[in-house]
C-alpha cells in the first residue's frame, strides 16, 4: 500500500518532534506541534499500513486516536516500565469513577465518585499492542484473569474483597485505567500488600480470600 510517505520521512518528522518538545531542567516548556487534519490522517494511514515512527507508543496513540498526544504517550511508557521484569507477579490497579446517581431541576445531575479496583497476576512484562492495521488499535495489560469491583466509600473496604467478586478472563484495556481519575498501578506482592496496608483498603484476611480465588 502506497500512502505517499516513506519510512525515512516518518522517522525524520518524529525525531524533529521529539527535539522541539524537550524541556530544559527546571523549566516548564510547552511546545505545540501543529498539523492539519489531512496531514495527521495521512500519518495515521501510513502507520496503519505498516509504517512506524520508530516509537511503538507514538504509533499506538496516532493509530488509536488520530492525534499527537505526548501526555498519553508518557502515561503508556510509565505503565509499561512498571510491568518490566514482573511476569507472573501480582498487580493492583485503582482509579476513581464519577457516576450520575440522580437528577433534579434545582441542581441538575447529581454525581458521586466511586473507587474501582482491579487485581490479578501478570502473564507478561510489557504492554501488548494490537496490530495498528486493525480498525481500532488497543493497548492491553497482559493478564489471564483478574478481579474487578467498586469499593464503596460508605462500606467497610474489606467487604468488597470477601463478597462474590466478579472474576474476569482476558487482558485489561490500558486506556480503561489511564482515562480515569487518579489511576494507580502497583506491581509485586510485597509492594501491593504494603500499599494496601498504608491505604487501609483491605484486611490481611480479606485479601487472602481474594488471592485464593484468583489462584484457583
Amino acid at each position: 500500500m502506497d500512502c505517499g510517505i516513506t519510512l525515512a520521512e516518518i522517522k525524520e518528522f518524529f525525531e524533529m518532534a521529539l527535539e522541539v518538545t524537550v524541556a530544559s531542567p527546571g523549566k516548564r516548556t510547552q511546545t505545540r506541534i501543529t498539523m492539519s487534519k489531512e496531514e495527521l490522517e495521512e500519518w495515521r494511514r501510513t502507520i496503519r499500513a505498516g509504517g512506524s515512527s520508530g516509537d511503538i507508543f507514538r504509533d499506538y496513540v496516532i493509530a488509536a486516536y488520530g492525534r499527537l498526544d505526548p501526555a498519553r504517550e508518557a502515561q503508556l511508557r510509565n505503565l509499561n516500565a512498571k510491568l518490566a521484569g514482573h511476569t507472573g507477579e501480582l498487580f493492583y490497579a485503582r482509579y476513581l469513577v464519577r457516576r450520575v446517581v440522580g437528577h433534579s431541576f434545582a441542581h441538575g445531575a447529581e454525581e458521586c465518585t466511586d473507587t474501582l479496583f482491579m487485581c490479578g497476576f501478570l502473564t507478561d512484562d510489557a504492554l501488548a499492542f494490537s496490530p495498528a492495521a486493525k480498525p481500532c488499535a488497543v493497548a492491553k495489560i497482559p493478564v489471564a484473569k483478574y478481579a474487578r469491583e467498586y469499593l464503596e466509600p460508605q462500606k467497610n473496604q474489606a467487604y468488597a474483597y470477601e463478597r462474590g467478586l466478579r472474576i474476569h478472563a482476558g487482558t485489561i484495556d490500558a486506556d480503561t485505567l489511564l482515562a480515569h481519575l487518579q489511576p494507580i498501578f502497583v506491581v509485586g506482592e510485597e509492594a501491593v500488600r504494603a500499599w494496601l496496608k498504608d491505604t487501609s483498603y483491605a484486611s490481611d484476611e480479606s485479601f487472602e480470600k481474594l488471592l485464593a480465588r484468583l489462584r484457583a
